[in-house]
């Protein structure tokens, strides 16, 4: 977590997934979510801290996930990658 940041959004005037990234209904997730397999498993990783952080995303209530990579997707697709994520563990 960063304290004592902010982080603005430039939004252009023309129609575009740009154009819907006003905080807080955009996010952007690097590689913690995106719409293919979910790599929780990769050596060093924390898989408990990683089913953790996608609940949290969850519970976000943004519009649009803009991943590192792929296409962005919907809240609802956040909510099917993200319960599937947590459902599947122990």
């Amino acid at each position: 977590m960063v304290t004592g940041s902010s982080l603005s959004c430039t939004c252009s005037v023309a129609p575009s997934a740009a154009s819907r990234c006003t905080p807080p209904s955009g996010l952007f997730s690097g590689d913690i979510v995106y719409d293919d397999r979910l790599l929780d498993d990769t050596h060093g990783g924390d898989q408990k801290d990683y089913v953790a952080t996608i609940a949290r995303l969850r519970d976000l209530p943004v519009t649009v996930v803009h991943p590192g990579h792929g296409s962005s997707f919907d809240r609802t697709r956040l909510c099917e990658i993200a319960d599937a994520c947590t459902t599947a563990r122990p």
